[in-house]
């Protein structure tokens, strides 16, 4: 299972995870991989990976699974190898998982070890090569190998192009990711986004207005957005928090305007878009097209999720509160979502035996 598979299962697990205290301080939660931030980085993903409560979470899917007519993931091998990937990777000493986006290297990832660790072993779970401190790879193949290496204590693991190149020369501190790191409180599992200002400021300039597809609002107030917060609590009677800071009460009162048409256009859209490349490849008898692969990731499902979040704009802050309800509401959502495609395959299949008996 390549690294990024693995995150993926870990984001689908998110309501799996159980609380862990908050920093005092906002510096404070990114204080781990201080050594490794740059000017550069717009993201940041943290999962306490010890508490993610993975029966749990299946559970609550098998049961609502079984009611969308799918199949239990309990048994299924996929789920069965990341459970004990899961374990190997605590037994090797691993606890916090961060994921880091941004330039100048990209998105890699970086893994906090107790004192009783396991380098080695630790790599071996994301089928990674250990390497040593030493010059960059100059051979393509070698760049585009999954490695991982220690530096100050951590773990740093992607390609090996991006490995080689992730400790920056003059880290800097960040306290916007920070503060919307704080933002997250005692969530287990956050993330915290700083849009890169440039970015935004051209797709505000070249998209003054969004598609009619996805509500045809503004995009001016997408680009006076400081911060953005997401966490994860399900122990809560609020299991995901959202939090945007804003430049201006105006701002936040715009951009929550601005949502409130999105993210129903943006779920209408997108589950549209599945269903009909799901009856296409049914009708073509092909794989899982790229439309319904971005439909199932976790960014598009959060996304889609949206809207069962009560978006409230109090002076220069946007916040959303999903509650146990929303929770259920998504479980079920995601779990139909799966049984489509476990459907979908079995489909598949059955029309590829039958064209073999036929010929």
């Amino acid at each position: 299972m390549k690294p990024w598979k693995l995150v993926t299962l870990c984001v689908v697990c998110l309501f799996g995870v159980s609380a862990v205290s908050a920093a005092e301080k906002d510096e404070d939660v990114l204080a781990e991989i201080a050594p490794l931030l740059a000017e550069g980085h717009f993201a940041v993903v943290r999962i306490d990976v010890a508490a993610v409560d993975l029966d749990a979470v299946i559970k609550e899917l098998d049961d609502a699974l079984v009611k969308a007519g799918g199949d239990k993931l309990s048994t299924n091998t996929s789920y069965l190898d990341f459970k004990q990937r899961k374990a190997d990777f605590t037994k090797a000493g691993g606890k916090a998982l961060y994921v880091l986006m941004g330039e100048p290297t990209g998105q890699y990832m970086v893994i906090t070890m107790d004192k009783k660790n396991d380098p080695a072993a630790l790599a071996k779970v994301f089928e990674a090569t250990l390497i040593k401190a030493g010059p960059a790879a100059t051979e393509m193949n070698e760049q585009w190998q999954t490695v991982a290496k220690v530096h100050t204590g951590l773990l740093l693991l992607g390609m090996r192009r991006v490995v080689d190149n992730a400790v920056p020369a003059d880290p800097v501190a960040r306290p916007d990711l920070a503060k919307a790191m704080a933002a997250a409180g005692d969530a287990p599992v956050a993330v915290a986004i700083v849009p890169p200002q440039k970015m935004v400021k051209m797709l505000v300039d070249q998209m003054p207005n969004l598609p009619e597809e996805l509500g045809g609002g503004p995009t001016a107030p997408l680009g006076q957005i400081a911060w953005a917060s997401i966490g994860v609590s399900p122990s809560k009677k609020t299991p995901v928090t959202v939090t945007v800071k804003c430049e201006s009460a105006k701002a936040a009162k715009d951009l929550k305007t601005l949502l409130d048409t999105l993210l129903p256009a943006f779920d209408a859209m997108v589950t549209a878009e599945m269903e009909r490349q799901q009856q296409r490849d049914l009708e073509q008898q092909g794989a899982i097209s790229a439309g319904v692969r971005m439909s199932m990731s976790p960014w598009a499902l959060i996304l889609m999720q949206g809207k069962e979040l009560n978006l409230q704009a109090r002076s220069d802050t946007v916040t959303g509160r999903m509650d146990e309800k929303g929770k259920a509401v998504v479980i079920n959502r995601v779990a139909n979502m799966v049984a489509k495609e476990q459907n979908l395959t079995k489909q598949h299949r059955a029309k590829a035996a039958e064209g073999l008996q036929q010929r």
